[in-house]
This record gives C-alpha cells, sequence and structure tokens, in this order.
C-alpha cells in the first residue's frame, strides 16, 4: 500500500492490563464529575458506576484534590451519587486551565475494594445565539483546527512529547479548539 495513507498495523496507544481482587470494582470509564457553579457557589455532582452489582454494605467515598471528602451511596440501579459544594474553585479557562482530581474509593463491608480517577474543571459556559459563546463570563470566539491521528514523520504511534509540542504549537498560532479526527 502507499506508505504515505498506511496508518500500519497494530497497537498505535497505550494499553492498561486491569486486574481486579475480585467481584467487587468500579468501572474503569465509570466514574463521572459535574461542577455546576448554582447563584454564588458550585455544586460538584460525582457519580460512581460499579462493574457488576455490590453484595454488601457499601458507599464510595469522593475526594476532590485530597481535600474535600464526601460520600455517595448507590442508588437503584447501583450507581453511587455524591453531591458537595465547593467555595471559589480555581476557574478553568483557555489561558489558565486549572484541572482538579476526583478520587472515588470503594468501600464493601468497611473494606477499601477498588478506585478510580478522574480530572474535571470549574467552568461556566453560555452560548446565546445573537451574541455567541461565553467561558466564565467573558465572550470568546472559537478557533480551531482539526488535527489527524498521525504525526507525519514519526508516524501513528502516540508520543506524549510530540503532541504537547504540537498543541502548544497551535496555540501559539492563536487556535483555542481542536477537532480529533479519524482515531
Amino acid at each position: 500500500p502507499n506508505a504515505r495513507w498506511y496508518a500500519g498495523p497494530g497497537i498505535n496507544r497505550n494499553v492498561w492490563l486491569m486486574s481486579s481482587a475480585g467481584h467487587d470494582c468500579l468501572r474503569i470509564d465509570g466514574l463521572y464529575v459535574f461542577a455546576q457553579k448554582e447563584s454564588n457557589k458550585w455544586i460538584v455532582s460525582a457519580f460512581a458506576e460499579p462493574h457488576n452489582s455490590i453484595n454488601g454494605d457499601s458507599k464510595v467515598i469522593f475526594t476532590i484534590d485530597d481535600e474535600h471528602v464526601f460520600s455517595g451511596y448507590p442508588d437503584e440501579n447501583g450507581v453511587y451519587k455524591g453531591i458537595v459544594e465547593y467555595d471559589k474553585p480555581d476557574l478553568w479557562d483557555t489561558d489558565s486551565p486549572s484541572v482538579y482530581r476526583m478520587r472515588a474509593d470503594l468501600y464493601v463491608d468497611g473494606d477499601l475494594k477498588d478506585s478510580n480517577f478522574s480530572a474535571f474543571g470549574f467552568r461556566k459556559i453560555d452560548f446565546d445565539p445573537d451574541k455567541g459563546l461565553f467561558l466564565n463570563g467573558r465572550h470568546i470566539k472559537l478557533k480551531g483546527v482539526c488535527i489527524h491521528n498521525d504525526y507525519g514523520a514519526y508516524g501513528s504511534a502516540y508520543n506524549e512529547d510530540i503532541a504537547r509540542r504540537q498543541l502548544l504549537a497551535l496555540k501559539d498560532m492563536g487556535a483555542n479548539a481542536i477537532r480529533l479526527a479519524h482515531n
């Protein structure tokens, strides 16, 4: 095949083998975090989805950046939900993307069984059909580019250094939005 368009066989991203000590574990892709501004405060809602139904007395302890701790209990579908107020967070913005880390620890009958992590940011997004997009109250115009799944002469295997350099170059050119194409 023509090498210019041939993506190549095999794995071109990192792969992890996840193992669990047993039946009681959270889904690897099952931690969801939402931060909403209501009046003058921020409300953080966290949802943790188990891989299987959990037998025994269970709860999830949610922690934001090792400081804000709150509990979640299973609903009728087995999904653990926790809500907490958060005062004066550093807001996520295109120039200063403040990122927080949510940790979810699953306890069954008092024993820690599994943990999961997710990154999230505090930001308020509004769209007005006449005035456009607002991020944290500031009018913003999207200046986007499309990024394909390869790095030219470097190939299609993901490389964090090359990706960082590529994104910083795009930001220096004025881009503030990307569309990931293909893989």
